[in-house]
């Protein structure tokens, strides 16, 4: 044989010896053998479990170790809160003293806990220059606003601004130095049935903390006579006191601002929404109030529980929208729209840059529209009991609203923007920028209050008001 044919023999005896077992074992692996010489398929082998691992005794935990186990989620979010969290105390004058301003004043003084009660509530700081958010509530008649911080220091703050009908306020604390600031949530949507923390100063304890979960991310209904408000629905226990504290969620952000609990059902807490607060305190910081709510439309009298739109802004939001001179508005933001009263207190609580629906008949068709609220610095119109106005001839608004623009000493109470020449208002010299504080010796600091006094007057009896006008006092005594 020639060599080469003998080392190519060689070569090829080598590749089977080293190929065949190979083979073999691939073989077995894919179509293991059960004895017979037949394939079976393969079944995993199946593993007993491991037992449980015990729990490290904790007499053998560090001291740190220990406080690790206890810091749960809700632990970090607090901590990340609370140092932003503000008690706050409004100093509220319930009794004047008329000689307090005469030469006879320092012999004839009311003692000081019947001149000036204090109310509780609280708030967070969202500005590290010291400006705090709360409710417009807790401070809407205080004289005097003083801070605790989370570290103890007492401090006093002022009134940026308020917006009565969002029951909103923004308060500068007058600090040195930086002070810290809670994280505010960027996004809208919120979570059914995901973690809710409230932090705040119920009954005067303050940094006190409750738990529960977001039971409904929009809950809105007509809140009061001033508006209706969209608000966030939790089951963490809300009490007085808690007004105007934070509602954090299990990231540390603050979604809302607690506001109310609801009467019937006290598990039933309401927070203004974080992004609502967020506008307000934008409005103010660049146009040095609260913006209103612009739909860009006039609606006039109603016709079959609906108001009929009188006119359009050309290129305003309704006209944006498709509205048209004509239609018939029925439905805003789901509430029905009856009367145009309705129609105002619903726009009272719109926001601007809302996105809203807006339900329409024209003609035979229904139509539901998609329309984004717009803004105007001009206040709304007034929600002041309309068969007070009408007997005085008067147009009345809280002053709150109307303070900068009419450049008021005050902004409690009701003011006159309009009084009717030959009215009994005019008769009785009454005019345009007066505040009426007090009606039939009881306090008015808002319309709310306002109307809840002027319902119980009697038509042909007389009635008592106090006005205001720059910085004198004046008393009438009226005819309804």
């Amino acid at each position: 044989m020639p060599r080469r044919a003998l080392r190519g023999a060689r070569l090829a005896l080598v590749w089977v010896l080293l190929t065949l077992p190979s083979a073999y074992v691939i073989h077995e692996l894919v179509c293991p053998s059960d004895g017979t010489g037949q394939a079976r398929a393969r079944t995993p082998a199946i593993r007993p479990p491991l037992p449980p691992t015990p729990p490290i005794p904790l007499d053998r935990l560090t001291p740190i170790e220990r406080q690790r186990l206890r810091r749960s989620d809700t632990v970090r979010a607090v901590e990340r809160v609370a140092p932003a969290v503000i008690a706050i105390t409004a100093r509220v004058k319930v009794l004047d003293n008329p000689l307090r301003h005469s030469p006879w004043g320092n012999y004839y003084r009311y003692p000081e806990e019947l001149v000036f009660a204090e109310g509780l509530g609280s708030g967070v700081i969202i500005d590290p220059r010291g400006y705090a958010l709360t409710n417009e509530h807790v401070i809407s008649r205080a004289t005097d606003i003083r801070v605790k911080m989370a570290d103890g220091r007492r401090l006093k703050a002022r009134v940026v601004g308020a917006t009565p009908a969002l029951d909103l306020a923004v308060l500068k604390i007058q600090a040195r130095g930086r002070l810290p600031v809670a994280s505010l949530a960027t996004s809208r949507r919120l979570l059914g049935g995901e973690t809710a923390i409230a932090i705040g100063n119920p009954f005067g304890f303050d940094q006190s903390v409750s738990r529960g979960v977001v039971s409904a991310p929009r809950r809105t209904f007509a809140s009061n006579a001033r508006s209706f408000v969209s608000y966030i629905q939790t089951d963490a226990a809300i009490n007085p006191g808690n007004s105007g504290g934070p509602l954090v969620n299990i990231a540390g952000e603050v979604i809302g601002i607690n506001t109310a609990v609801y009467r019937a059902g006290p598990s039933i807490g309401l927070a203004i929404p974080i992004w609502v607060a967020r506008q307000v305190y934008a409005d103010l910081r660049r146009y040095g109030q609260v913006r209103f709510a612009n739909l860009g439309l006039r609606v006039g009298f109603a016709i079959g529980k609906a108001v009929r739109v009188k006119a359009v802004v050309p290129r305003g939001p309704a006209a944006r929208a498709g509205v048209r001179q004509g239609d018939l508005l029925y439905g805003l933001r789901g509430f029905r729209v009856a009367n145009v009263r309705t129609y105002w207190r619903i726009v009272r609580g719109l926001v601007p840059g809302e996105r809203v629906a807006v339900h329409l008949r024209r003609g035979a068709k229904r139509l539901r529209l998609d329309l984004r609220v717009g803004g105007r610095l001009k206040p709304l119109p007034a929600l002041a009991d309309a068969g007070f106005q009408r007997r005085l001839g008067v147009v009345l608004a809280s002053a709150a609203d109307h303070q900068k623009a009419l450049r008021l000493q005050t902004r409690l109470g009701v003011v006159l923007l309009r009084v009717t020449r030959g009215g009994r208002a005019w008769r009785r010299n009454l005019r345009r920028g007066d505040v009426i504080f007090k009606l039939n010796d009881k306090p008015v600091p808002d319309v709310r209050a306002f109307n809840a006094v002027a319902r119980g007057l009697v038509r042909g009896h007389q009635f008592f008001i106090e006005v205001q006008r720059g910085r004198k006092t004046y008393r009438f005594v009226m005819r309804f």
